[in-house]
């Protein structure tokens, strides 16, 4: 069993993350790009029970702040 805790870990793996607005009403979603994200926080920042890059999502389709991410496999 392999164990997915990091930034790089998901790249590794080949896995995704994806945003989920959770503005009212909207429902919007998509694939974040790991690459920018790795750019950005490194590659070694674990995103389980993440408290910096949920906060900084913006809806594309609402413009709420904020949001919830999910892996996919």
């Amino acid at each position: 069993m392999t164990t997915v805790t990091t930034l790089a870990d998901l790249q590794r793996e080949s896995w995704q993350l994806t945003a989920h607005c959770q503005g009212r009403n909207c429902g919007s979603a998509r694939r974040m790009n790991l690459a920018a994200l790795i750019a950005r926080f490194g590659p070694d920042h674990v995103f389980i029970n993440d408290q910096k890059i949920p906060p900084l999502l913006v809806c594309r389709r609402c413009g709420h702040r904020g949001g919830s991410l999910t892996i996919n496999v």
